[in-house]
């Protein structure tokens, strides 16, 4: 099924098939370079429920040696192309207007590991949320900083903290006490309900 009607720029095939013969994967291909492939970006105007633009949930059925993964994005540049900026993905969540209704909370990219109530596995390896890894080659110069993160200085509502932790004396906790020395920096964070702050000295 072709998307060949005046202003379409997206030709749909929903059968995976290609001159009479299946391919193996269903691509969604844009004709033009200006134009992306759009899903549900449109209003929602119900009152209840959540608003979800699209899922991905693959359910692996077999024992499998493979991996399970719910999605993959990985733009390339080309060897000897010259580029302004590549991101991998880029998420923002944009409140409209000078007005409006009030939400509960706020937050840009939430991740989560779950297992049903009574679960019994063994995982070999680790369990982590998030895991860097840095595959640049030696030869490539890197004129700015080398780094896991950076925070911008808030462009609005200054930043109450860098991280807030749980007081559950597992990933934080004990007793914050009053008083930094004046000579080292300093990064604030909260624990439980205490605000807190981590020294940071000179290491040039």
């Amino acid at each position: 099924m072709a998307a060949n009607k005046p202003g379409a720029t997206l030709p749909i095939d929903y059968r995976g098939v290609a001159s009479g013969a299946f391919k193996q994967h269903l691509e969604f291909t844009t004709l033009n370079d200006d134009k992306q492939v759009r899903i549900n970006s449109r209003p929602y105007n119900q009152a209840t429920g959540g608003s979800i633009a699209f899922q991905s949930k693959p359910s692996q059925e077999t024992t499998t040696t493979g991996d399970v993964i719910g999605g993959e994005i990985s733009p390339r540049v080309q060897s000897g192309i010259a580029f302004g900026q590549i991101k991998g993905l880029h998420v923002d969540c944009d409140l409209k207007a000078a007005a409006g209704g009030n939400g509960a909370n706020v937050r840009a990219l939430e991740l989560e590991l779950v297992s049903p109530a009574g679960s019994t596995r063994t995982i070999s390896g680790d369990v982590v949320f998030i895991r860097f890894r840095s595959g640049m080659e030696a030869g490539i110069t890197i004129t700015g900083d080398h780094s896991v993160l950076e925070v911008e200085a808030s462009e609005g509502t200054a930043w109450g903290m860098f991280a807030k932790f749980p007081s559950d004396s597992a990933i934080a906790g004990g007793t914050i006490n009053s008083g930094l020395p004046a000579d080292v920096g300093w990064v604030r964070v909260k624990i439980g309900a205490t605000l807190g702050r981590i020294p940071v000295y000179n290491n040039s």
